[in-house]
């Protein structure tokens, strides 16, 4: 699993170091609305932390309560602003994306590591975003070698004498 992501790291880096320096430094139209626009800025309440004779404060705990209406309107704000903010890279965006998915094998599959009596491993399936980790009992990966004796012991014909 390393080695993928390592693979996909070094991917992702040689994409963008291939990619022409004026597409990268494409600055924000002055005409996309969005600037004017300001960042949300949350609300600071300070949340006091006193454990093992440790002391302390984390402004923005509040954040992390995913049912409360307004962390979800704060987390909503944000994402209007960052998708105004970003508005005229969309078409970079998919291409890059595009690039990337299109260096991943789509149908692939991890080597399998023994622990215990199992074997490990991972598997892409096209049309997945993310891995399917499973396990398999037994002492082999390797597919069975098929039983079939007849062709052993089928007598040779006299074209092949």
């Amino acid at each position: 699993m390393f080695a993928r992501t390592r693979f996909i790291s070094w991917t992702l880096f040689a994409t963008l170091a291939a990619l022409p320096a004026a597409l990268l430094a494409q600055q924000v139209p002055a005409g996309n609305g969005s600037a004017g626009a300001t960042a949300p800025m949350a609300a600071v309440r300070p949340h006091r932390f006193d454990e093992h004779g440790n002391v302390r404060t984390d402004e923005y705990y509040w954040l992390r309560d995913r049912d409360n209406p307004e962390v979800i309107r704060y987390l909503e704000a944000e994402n209007v602003y960052t998708n105004a903010l970003m508005a005229h890279t969309t078409g970079l965006q998919e291409r890059l994306f595009e690039e990337l998915k299109g260096r991943v094998r789509q149908n692939d599959q991890s080597v399998p590591y023994r622990q215990g009596g199992y074997f490990y491993y991972t598997r892409l399936v096209e049309g997945k975003d993310y891995p399917i980790y499973a396990r398999k009992r037994g002492t082999s990966m390797r597919p069975k070698k098929s039983s079939s004796t007849a062709m052993r012991w089928a007598p040779a014909s006299r074209s092949s004498r």
